[in-house]
């Protein structure tokens, strides 16, 4: 058990990292955007009299169905789609991005490799940081403020 002063992720996400048979089981889309680690939608899990099935998710899987070159697009996805710690609505967009359509997003991503997500207001600056390093890195909360 892990007792937590922030969101759980990142905690959950440390200790998965990088462990082949280390699942996080939950249902929290912020776990496809993780690197390395395993996430298994609790939605996803079937029990069968052969066994139990699921389907596990990873950020490197989920890049390659997207058709992104690179996982780390992923991170650009999950600001622009928003998130538990950024407000989409506080980035600067192009117009033919549709923020209400994960299709759009994901076209713009694919056709624009040299789109970089910035923040507009000095909230979505502060916001979007955080979660890129997380993503990323794994550096704790405690280095925010």
């Amino acid at each position: 058990m892990v007792e937590c002063t922030e969101e759980a992720d990142l905690e959950l996400a440390l200790e998965a990292k990088g462990k082949e048979h280390t699942f996080i089981c939950g249902l929290d889309s912020d776990f496809f955007f993780y690197k390395d680690i395993n996430y298994i939608p609790l939605n996803q899990i079937s029990i069968q009299t052969s066994g139990i099935h699921a389907f596990i998710a990873r950020r490197s899987d989920l890049a390659n169905l997207l058709g992104f070159d690179n996982d780390s697009r992923l991170v650009d996805l999950a600001l622009l789609m928003g998130n538990d710690y950024v407000d989409s609505l506080s980035l600067d967009l192009p117009d033919e991005i549709e923020l209400d359509n994960v299709q759009s997003i994901v076209f713009y991503l694919q056709c624009h490799e040299d789109f970089e997500v910035i923040a507009k207001t000095p909230r979505g600056e502060s916001c979007s940081t955080p979660f890129f390093e997380a993503c990323i890195t794994f550096i704790t909360w405690k280095n925010f403020p």
